[in-house]
């Protein structure tokens, strides 16, 4: 079941799969939540 508690888990996941650290990854999946519902970034 995705619920939002587990973003955390998949980012270390995806982090750990890609080779990225795991900073990068949050900030892509934090812009692209920004560009998703078209919200500014400041």
């Amino acid at each position: 079941r995705n619920e939002p508690c587990n973003i955390p888990h998949v980012a270390y996941i995806v982090a750990a799969v890609k080779g990225a650290p795991l900073k990068e990854v949050c900030e892509a999946a934090w812009k692209n939540t920004l560009d998703l519902f078209g919200m500014d970034k400041t």
